[in-house]
């Protein structure tokens, strides 16, 4: 089974930064999701969560994997394309979610009833500081899961 490491997270003005690295190297696609675990509540009632992306601005010169969004037969999620090597980079940005109930949210698949807009998220002027208004900073408890079955380590990243 794979064993997805966290080995960098990082939060920008304008964006989340993930290196994983995932052992053994994978022989096939993987699907990735992004979960917020105990998401934090804004003063409005409305939950923040994480949405990955594979980055607009990704470096071209990185030939051995690819990253694509798209549905699969179990959701929708950022697919690491005919990897080649154990390291990958990709990003997220922050999303308002509203009908979430339990610990736990996925923006690429929300419970029923629930809704995560991620229109925010292609705004060229989006930033943290503009989507959180007076609830930030704050911190968020992420993990990586696949529908294969294996999930990341817990971990949390702080946003200014």
């Amino acid at each position: 089974m794979l064993r997805p490491e966290v080995l960098k997270a990082e939060a920008g003005p304008t964006e989340l930064f993930f290196q994983i690295r995932l052992h053994p190297l994978p022989l096939e696609d993987v699907p990735l999701d992004l979960y917020t675990l105990d998401p934090p509540r804004l003063p409005g009632g409305e939950l923040v969560a994480a949405f990955p992306y594979p980055g607009f601005d990704r470096d071209p010169t990185q030939p051995r994997y690819a990253l694509s969004l798209h549905e699969g037969q179990r959701g929708f999620f950022l697919w690491i394309l005919q990897p080649e090597v154990h390291t990958f980079t990709f990003y997220a940005r922050l999303v308002r979610c509203r009908g979430v109930e339990g610990g736990e949210v996925s923006p690429l698949n929300p419970p029923p009833g629930a809704s995560c807009p991620s229109l925010p998220l292609v705004q060229a002027f989006y930033t943290h500081r503009g989507l959180l208004g007076t609830g930030a900073p704050l911190s968020l408890r992420l993990q990586f899961r696949s529908p294969k079955g294996w999930r990341s380590q817990p971990f949390v990243l702080s946003l200014p």
